[in-house]
């Protein structure tokens, strides 16, 4: 096909607005359209070679994988290669262990499922993570893995049926992102069927463009780089995205790419030799761009400015250039590549990818290489607190229930064994504590289950199970009926669930900064409570319910080893939030309590938790940010011991 330079100026206009936005240049707060342009470049370029090799009966798979291998690969191998060292040198062993993920994601293309789990694409985290940008590559390369298959099929059954189908696949996927940018953001953001309708368009640019002769136009061309230019500086994090707000840098990509060819004002500004050159080394740049952020923000975060960033984004297209000559072109450029075969690029390909996957498996299996960290880069007394930090942190939940092989036991939903169960305990000690809710629920029933104050406790808790949500799949679902025909066999239901509500950020996850910036946040909204003192108002007819407040949340971050071990400590916001947060949700079911629908202890006012709290001797009595530790919960147990007998005499 004709080399076009205007293409090469689009990607540098695609590119650029990329590394300014990954700087933190709020001027470029939507630069992260550019890889929507970048989608849609590839599109149109890669269907155009496709459909020119199947018309002319000449395409072939292998030699197409082998042009992407050749166009990928050595770049990327090599800027991970680089990025080893700096990962060793800088990172601590849970940011190493989650790049050795990373690494091995990227090596198999699935890095956008890794960071569709673990991330938010705009949240503060993922500016530490390197590869954080291989989520698009990766996206391009599940694509073009099937696409080339179906334009084979397709190809036999005329052009029309090819382009339907087309853009029959791009509607759908459009419509696919438009939901899910409101339902699944993080989902929508980085898995390809709510991305594919983005490489359709370019590809349904290049049906469009096929033996035709592209006709300039000057106001469809201005259009195109208006709606691009205009999400750049327009568009932010708060922006649903992928979805109808994609189709503006979408399209406007398509319509410089068919109108906007040399002759009219943009394609004449695009093909200026800066924007191609910057074109030319545009995907050495960007896989330049982010690691060199995130090294410098893990290493050097509190002395960046907007000085030191433009410097560094500088500095990646520097590293660009020299990537660009000696690493791409050897293996993409004719006169280079004809001297390195075939078999030497998915030799490399394939030894390269097993030394690094390698490298990521040790890393992960290594947890980060934490033995050395502790070893080598911390005191022995540093080292001893990171591991009770350790020893606290790494056993999940779910693994810690108590079941005493008797009488103590729990479920997440109430099960036939369970009931079997309960039976049979319910004829040896007559009637049950019966401990319900969510995830801190199981704290609470390990907590009860310990302090040794009933024989016969049964703990119905399950994670973000709610009685105000959806009840589908939870333990509420079918408790009701339990409780009514087993109301002769239950002494006390004790109800516990998460207090904190935390402010959500635009993919649902917690944004721990914006609550202690707008002070304390509660649990539930004024209908959400109505809804919980109705579901305990109800189950209250069969038998003594009793509501145990909120406990204060540590909030810390267990993976900060720096900021542990300078501050061991809760967090002092947090104790204040869930001191309101107390007075509010007291004040709420007063009315309730008063009549006599259901007791309640306030854990806030019971336990009376201060930031010294959360290193106990040897225990370190959080599992996490918002949840007991083994240890916590046997220390807890103690301290709640006087009143659980008082509630339960």
């Amino acid at each position: 096909m004709r080399y076009r330079a205007e293409i090469d100026g689009l990607r540098a206009v695609a590119v650029v607005p990329v590394i300014f936005f990954h700087a933190g240049f709020s001027l470029f707060n939507g630069g992260y359209v550019g890889v929507d342009v970048f989608f849609v470049i590839s599109g149109y370029l890669i269907t155009s070679i496709i459909m020119d090799d199947l018309d002319k009966g000449k395409f072939s798979l292998v030699r197409f994988y082998e042009r992407r291998a050749r166009r990928i690969l050595p770049a990327l191998t090599f800027v991970m290669l680089v990025s080893l060292p700096f990962a060793w040198a800088l990172m601590i062993p849970p940011q190493l262990k989650a790049f050795a993920k990373s690494i091995i994601a990227t090596n198999l293309f699935s890095s956008n499922f890794l960071f569709w789990q673990e991330s938010n694409y705009f949240g503060a985290a993922a500016e530490e993570k390197p590869l954080l940008h291989t989520w698009s590559l990766a996206v391009e390369e599940q694509y073009y893995l099937f696409f080339p298959l179906l334009l084979i099929v397709l190809w036999r059954f005329g052009f029309k049926p090819m382009l339907y189908t087309l853009l029959t696949i791009a509607v759908a996927s459009l419509a696919l992102s438009e939901w899910g940018a409101r339902d699944f953001p993080t989902a929508d953001f980085f898995l390809a069927p709510t991305r594919v309708w983005e490489l359709l368009f370019g590809s349904i640019c290049a049906f469009i463009a096929f033996k035709r002769e592209l006709k300039p136009n000057q106001w469809l061309s201005f259009a195109g780089l208006a709606l691009i230019v205009a999400a750049i500086f327009f568009y932010d994090e708060s922006t649903p995205f992928p979805s109808l707000y994609a189709v503006a840098p979408v399209l406007g990509t398509s319509l410089i790419i068919l109108y906007g060819l040399k002759g009219t004002l943009v394609g004449n500004l695009l093909a200026q030799r800066v924007l191609v050159g910057l074109g030319l080394v545009s995907y050495s740049a960007y896989l330049w761009h982010q690691p060199i952020f995130a090294f410098a923000r893990i290493g050097y975060g509190e002395f960046l400015n907007d000085g030191i960033m433009l410097f560094l984004s500088a500095t990646s297209l520097v590293l660009a250039y020299f990537s660009w000559r000696f690493v791409e072109l050897p293996f993409r450029h004719t006169k280079h590549s004809r001297s390195i075969s075939r078999a030497v690029v998915f030799k490399s390909a394939a030894g390269f990818t097993t030394l690094l996957v390698g490298a990521g498996f040790l890393g992960y299996a290594t947890d980060g290489f934490k033995e050395n960290y502790l070893n080598n880069r911390l005191t022995v007394a540093e080292a001893k607190i990171i591991r009770l930090v350790d020893k606290s942190t790494q056993i999940n939940l779910y693994d810690h229930m108590v079941d005493d092989g008797k009488c103590k036991f729990s479920d997440l939903v109430v099960t036939k064994e369970a009931v079997s169960r309960f039976e049979k305990c319910a004829k040896k000690f007559g009637k049950a504590v019966i401990v319900l809710g969510d995830s801190h629920g199981m704290n609470l029933y390990n907590i009860v289950a310990k302090s040794d104050v009933y024989p016969f406790v049964f703990g119905v808790v399950q994670g973000g199970c709610r009685p105000h949500r959806n009840k589908k799949k939870c333990q509420y679902d079918g408790f009701d009926r339990f409780l009514e025909q087993n109301s002769d066999k239950v002494k006390t239901v004790l109800f516990h669930q998460s207090g904190s509500y935390f402010i959500k950020d635009g993919e649902g996850n917690v944004d721990t900064e914006k609550v202690f910036n707008a002070g304390a946040k509660y649990s539930f909204d004024d209908r959400n409570i109505d809804l919980v003192i109705a579901y305990l108002k109800r189950i209250s007819k069969f038998a003594d319910v009793v509501w145990l407040g909120p406990f204060v949340e540590a909030r810390i971050d267990f993976n900060d080893y720096e900021g542990l071990l300078k501050n061991l400590k809760l967090n002092e916001k947090s104790i204040r939030i869930f001191d309101d947060l107390e007075k509010f949700l007291a004040g709420k079911i007063k009315p309730s309590v008063e009549q006599g629908a259901f007791r309640y202890l306030s854990l806030v006012d019971e336990l009376a938790l201060k930031k010294d709290f959360l290193k106990v001797g040897d225990c370190i009595t959080y599992l996490n940010g918002d949840h007991f530790s083994l240890c916590g919960e046997g220390i807890i147990a103690g301290m709640i011991y006087p009143s659980l007998k008082a509630i339960l005499r």
